[in-house]
């Protein structure tokens, strides 16, 4: 295995850990900027464009986490976010999931979340 490996598998597992620290991400389904809207499964473009748009918001890095009980394992969905002035978060990306999704901010740097983002979904054990 990789060091590269090693470290996704480390970064979905400090994530996995983390499971019950998720926070509820409320979807803004009415987000835009003029004539753009956000595209769907585009988060980590969309969250880029919307920040620069209102540089006093800025971008979360984290994952979407959804608890399968029959497995007793956690599905990990790499996702972007943004935290407004007051520092609540909100989802800008269109989904198909519903109004909200339980999200896990990442605690580190873009760089050490830049090889999970590439990942559509990751499973791991709770």
């Amino acid at each position: 295995m990789t060091d590269e490996n090693i470290a996704l598998i480390q970064l979905a597992r400090s994530f996995a850990d983390r499971a019950k620290e998720a926070v509820i991400l409320a979807c803004k389904p009415d987000a835009h900027i003029g004539d753009w809207m956000p595209a769907m499964s585009h988060c980590h473009d969309n969250v880029a464009r919307w920040v620069e748009h209102y540089p006093r918001h800025k971008h979360i890095f984290g994952c979407i986490c959804q608890e399968i009980p029959f497995s007793k394992s956690v599905r990990l969905t790499p996702h972007s976010a943004v935290q407004d002035d007051d520092g609540d978060l909100f989802d800008i990306t269109p989904n198909a999931w519903a109004s909200w999704v339980w999200f896990i901010p990442h605690t580190g740097t873009r760089e050490e979340f830049a090889p999970l983002a590439q990942l559509r979904e990751i499973e791991m054990p709770l």
